[in-house]
């Protein structure tokens, strides 16, 4: 090279590919002309004839790399430039839901410099491959993959799996990508801890230590998980009275990015299912009583404010530890990860099974769990003054047996009883033992023992004038006042038995262990004063004449060994009297008449009223404030069901109503229940049949209804409701309604088929989902309003097999204002646009831009220009993971609308 007269720098011989840049002088050869680690040499003369040179080695010719970078697993974006597979600070879990592997989800990546296809793998962690897939990249490098529907089987989310991405460059040279899935964290242990260690009485002082030692490890300590509730009777199966009991858990590994770790509390109650003995109810997030130690393994719950129980005679209770996933879908954390107890903090009165005035044998029988294992003292008025304290004896039958020798059971009280529950609850009470009440009995006044026939060792005659006479009719049980030694009740702690041994007990016209009389100036009620009462009628109660059995301020129980016959009743639970946490229980271990009139009230406190048979009559159930239940057919009564006319109100409070049987009604017998505010729970055994209504305040309500919904309007208020029924098929005279109201709501449908008549399914505001978990179910779209989303997957209880059906106009419905459908299912079920029945190729469908058009309405079968229809105008879009195909409307001539149709890929379109 050499400069020419105008300075630039120029050569005549240079090789073609060699480049001289004219301002500088820069040579620059190609690495394809240099030999490989030859020596270069650069000689310079300037015009003095003096020379310099220098002289460098060539290197190889430089390689071009090739690279694969996953970059995102199932929605979740993965580190760059590194595999993220544990070994980098800085790795990036991704999180494959078991919805997502259940219903298909994409891989997607970037690549650099290969040829040829880019082969990917799934294995669980140091397995063998149960997914590949071979992908060509684009131009750019970039690459996806779509793992289908329950490709990636056997999945478990509490093992790690790998993702492999591997190709080759044009060399030959080998090059990959490994990433790994965060695994769910499990629950390796878990517990409650009982810390009450007291007892205080309603004044603020304290008497356990009359019943047993301060902090005894029978009562305070460590409460193991309930392997079966129906005998929880201790610390060690289950057994708590503490209302704020700490549930600590342990997990084997910290959560990851995007997982939280929550805990959820559940009321159970008793269902009718034999197979699933308890259903879950009442879901609350107890989260925010939660820490954590430093290390994120050890959590623990300690309960305040609105989260600590309430008293209870008994009431099941589960914890439940999830990790909330990147998609907010709850995890399991294995079989340790619930917890299920029972809490007692009350206790109740035996039921009397033996009281033999002849022998002095008595025998108390358990009427709740905790009563079973219980400790008994005694002692009782004799005919000369007062026995000592004795303990009862526990028999084999779990049954307590007491000997009252020389009992004068002719004072008012004369028995008295200190009972030590199971779970370390104690009472004392005082006990009056009468043959029936004929007459009246409260605090002022009561049955007289001092008539010549009343008298110990007179004779039990009709006739003979004392209060134990069984010919009521004339005279009648004769009374006096309490400052006549009257039995009365008082504001203490009473106890009433009403029924001896040597008769029959009461039937219709028999009075023994009865409440009842033959006209109204007789019977003239019974109140129980304040205090924690109990009053047993061994017998059944026989036309009151609408006087009243009242129970006052305190936690009171009312037991009816029968039934209600004809006549007209009222039971005044506290109506007036109790205060917010008072716990009450009426217990009718019989049928109630068709012809009785029943009046059932209670005030601010917990109200129960349990029916061993059916519920039949004219009813009016108002229960006030508080956590109130209603159970019928439970017993052994033989009756199941709630039937004919009820006027049923709850206000604020969590609230359940349980029918073993079915609810219904005849023509004029009109049913309403209103559960009011709560997180309220509704369970029917069979069937509802109604023209009435089930009215719900704001709160989480859960309704189930195990057979068929025939007839009923279902009124939801705010909060994220869920009703679960299985036919819902309406009657010959009576439609179905269901309006969920506002909240996150949930149906699910287990049945056979969907007819409101001409009521809807209306999910109201929020986004709210139906899920068909039938056989063979088919839901027509006509039948509902403002539901976001269809769920027919397996993963969520779908059957397969299951269709939805749907046209524009049920989508453009009047007072439906949801125009994007989601409709979730696997390969086995079906979405029928345009409602046709067709099957994709028998003139349903046909050929267009973006595969089959599907018919809508417009033209016929065969003519099919002039169809309005349904197309494809999207795929591969994510959402929560799910991965869905859109469609929207087309009509006959091109117009369009805002109605969109999401549909998972995998669900046939017909």
């Amino acid at each position: 090279m050499k400069k020419d007269d105008s300075g630039n720098w120029q050569s005549d011989d240079k090789p073609a590919n060699v480049i001289v840049d004219p301002a500088t002088g820069k040579v620059t050869i190609p690495a394809t002309e240099v030999q490989d680690g030859s020596t270069v040499t650069a000689t310079a003369k300037d015009p003095a004839g003096n020379t310099a040179e220098d002289t460098a080695d060539a290197g190889n010719n430089p390689t071009t790399e090739a690279k694969i970078d996953i970059t995102e697993i199932a929605g979740d974006s993965q580190a760059a430039d590194f595999a993220d597979d544990g070994s980098n600070a800085g790795d990036v879990y991704a999180q494959i839901t078991p919805a997502e592997a259940a219903g298909g989800f994409l891989i997607r990546g970037t690549s650099k410099n290969i040829a040829g296809e880019i082969t990917v793998t799934i294995a669980e962690k140091g397995g063998v491959a149960i997914v590949t897939k071979k992908v060509t990249p684009e131009a750019d490098g970039t690459w996806s993959i779509n793992v289908g529907s329950n490709e990636l089987t056997g999945y478990n989310a509490t093992k790690e799996y790998e993702v492999k991405a591997t190709g080759s460059s044009a060399d030959g040279s080998s090059v990959e990508d490994i990433d790994l899935t965060a695994s769910t964290p499990q629950v390796t242990s878990i517990k409650l801890k009982d810390n009450l260690t007291d007892e205080p009485l309603v004044d603020g002082t304290y008497s356990y230590s009359n019943f047993y030692q301060d902090g005894d490890a029978k009562y305070v300590g460590d409460v193991a998980n309930a392997e079966n509730l129906s005998s929880a009777t201790s610390l060690a199966t289950g057994l708590t009275n503490d209302k704020a009991a700490v549930l600590e858990f342990t997990l084997d590994k910290a959560p990851t990015a995007g997982q939280e770790v929550k805990v959820y509390r559940y009321t159970l109650s008793e269902s009718s299912d034999a197979t699933n003995p308890y259903t879950t109810h009442g879901k609350t997030e107890v989260t925010g009583d939660m820490v954590s130690s430093a290390d994120g393994l050890t959590y623990t719950v300690t309960p305040k404010g609105d989260n600590v129980l309430g008293d209870t005679y008994s009431q099941n209770y589960r914890y439940e530890v999830v990790v909330k996933d990147k998609n907010g879908e709850d995890l399991s954390t294995g079989a340790k990860g619930t917890f299920d107890f029972r809490l007692d903090t009350l206790v109740e009165q035996m039921s009397v099974e033996k009281f033999d005035i002849t022998t002095g044998e008595v025998v108390f029988a358990p009427t709740g769990l905790s009563e079973v294992g219980a400790t008994i003292e005694y002692r009782y008025a004799t005919g000369t003054g007062t026995s000592d304290w004795n303990p009862a004896t526990l028999g084999a039958d779990g049954k307590y047996s007491l000997q009252l020798n020389n009992f004068n059971r002719k004072v008012p009280g004369a028995l008295e009883l200190r009972i030590t529950d199971a779970a370390g609850n104690v009472s004392e009470t005082k006990v009056s033992v009468l043959r029936n009440l004929t007459s009246v009995m409260n605090t002022e006044e009561g049955p007289d023992p001092a008539p010549t026939g009343s008298t110990i060792g007179a004779p039990i005659t009709y006739g003979n004038g004392s209060m134990d006479d069984a010919a009521i009719t004339a005279p009648v049980q004769p009374t006096t006042t309490a400052s006549n030694g009257a039995f009365v009740t008082t504001d203490g702690n009473d106890t009433v038995i009403f029924g001896l041994d040597f008769n029959k007990f009461g039937d219709f016209g028999v009075y023994n262990g009865t409440y009842g009389g033959t006209n109204a100036s007789m019977i003239r009620g019974f109140d129980a004063g304040a205090g924690d009462d109990s009053v047993q009628f061994r017998g059944t109660l026989q036309s009151m004449y609408n006087s009243k059995i009242a129970m006052g301020a305190g936690n009171d129980r009312v037991s009816i060994a029968g039934g209600l016959l004809v006549g007209a009743y009222t039971f005044d639970l506290g109506q007036d009297n109790d205060v917010s946490g008072n716990t009450n229980i009426l217990y009718i271990g019989g049928n109630t008449a068709n012809a009785a009139a029943i009046n059932i009230y209670g005030g601010a406190g917990n109200d129960s009223i349990h029916i061993d048979g059916t519920f039949d009559g004219n009813k009016t159930v108002h229960l006030g404030e508080g956590n109130n239940e209603l159970r019928v057919g439970y017993g052994t009564a033989g009756g199941v069901d709630l039937t004919k006319k009820i006027d049923f109100i709850s206000g604020s409070g969590d609230d359940i109503i349980s029918v073993k049987g079915s609810i219904d009604t005849i023509s004029g017998q009109t049913q309403s229940f209103n559960l009011g505010d709560g997180d309220n729970f509704v369970e029917v055994g069979k069937n509802v049949d109604t023209d009435g209504s089930f009215t719900f305040g704001s709160g989480v309500d859960t309704v189930n209804i195990k057979d068929t919904l025939k007839g009923g309007t279902f009124t939801f208020g705010a909060g994220n409701d869920s009703l679960t029924v299985g036919t819902i098929a309406k009657s010959a005279t009576d439609n179905v309604k269901i309006d969920m109201g506002e909240g996150d709501d949930t149906i699910t449908i287990t049945g056979t088929r969907v007819n409101t008549g001409y009521g809807a399914i209306n999910g109201g505001e929020g986004n709210d989902t139906i899920f068909l978990h039938g056989t063979d179910l088919s839901l027509d779209m006509s039948q509902v309003l403002n539901v976001e989303t269809i769920d027919m997957r397996a993963v969520t209880g779908g059957t397969g097999n299951q269709k939805v059906a749907l046209t524009l106009a049920d989508l453009q419905r009047n007072g439906d204002s949801i125009t994007k459908l989601y409709i979730k299912g696997d390969s086995g079920d079906t979405v029928d646009f345009g409602n046709n029945g067709g099957d994709g190729n028998n003139n349903a469908a046909r050929d267009g831009a973006n595969g089959k058009e599907f018919w809508d309405h417009g033209g016929t079968r065969e003519i099919k220009n002039n169809w309005a229809v349904w197309e494809k105008t999207g795929s591969d879009i994510v959402e929560n993971g799910v991965v869905y195909d859109k469609y929207t409307y087309k009509g006959a001539t091109g117009e369009v609308n805002n109605e969109e149709v999401y549909i998972q890929q995998g669900v046939q379109i017909i």
